[in-house]
């Protein structure tokens, strides 16, 4: 990300995008995220998800709380109706069940950015998934081999 960074002073977007693009496809968070807040400028919703999806599995707080707003009613309620309508057709709404689970996820990744979300896909897929019970952020964390708990 910093040689991406390196590369977006010197006007060398190309270079700039294709090392971001490195970083995602090697689970860097923040590189995901970075893919999300682009794809979403661009009105991309279904790969702007599906980039902040990856960011939290990764382990990216920011992308957490991306997805947290993305179904957050009030959010939604403030949000063009032009993006409405775009995040209706591909199954998005507001679902505070949803939120509610990126906000603890967001919440712990915030007091432990090194956890290890493997499981996320499988806790809380993107819609049009239905969500399997949540007994809480442990059903989304990778346990330890040995020791206690992560979180």
């Amino acid at each position: 990300m910093a040689l991406a960074g390196a590369y977006l002073k010197a006007e060398r977007c190309d270079a700039e995008e294709a090392m971001v693009m490195c970083a995602y496809k090697q689970g860097h968070g923040p590189a995901a995220y970075d893919l999300g807040v682009t794809a979403r400028l661009f009105k991309n919703f279904a790969a702007a998800l599906e980039y902040y999806q990856a960011g939290t599995r990764f382990g990216s707080k920011e992308s957490a709380a991306a997805l947290m707003f993305i179904f957050d009613t009030e959010e939604w309620s403030l949000r063009d109706k032009q993006d409405q309508v775009a995040l209706r057709e591909i199954g998005i709404m507001p679902d505070t069940e949803r939120k509610s689970r990126y906000d603890q996820i967001s919440d712990a990744l915030d007091l432990n950015p090194d956890l290890k979300l493997i499981r996320l896909d499988q806790v809380l897929p993107l819609p049009p998934a239905e969500l399997p019970t949540w007994k809480g952020i442990q059903d989304v964390i990778e346990p330890d081999p040995e020791g206690p708990p992560s979180y």
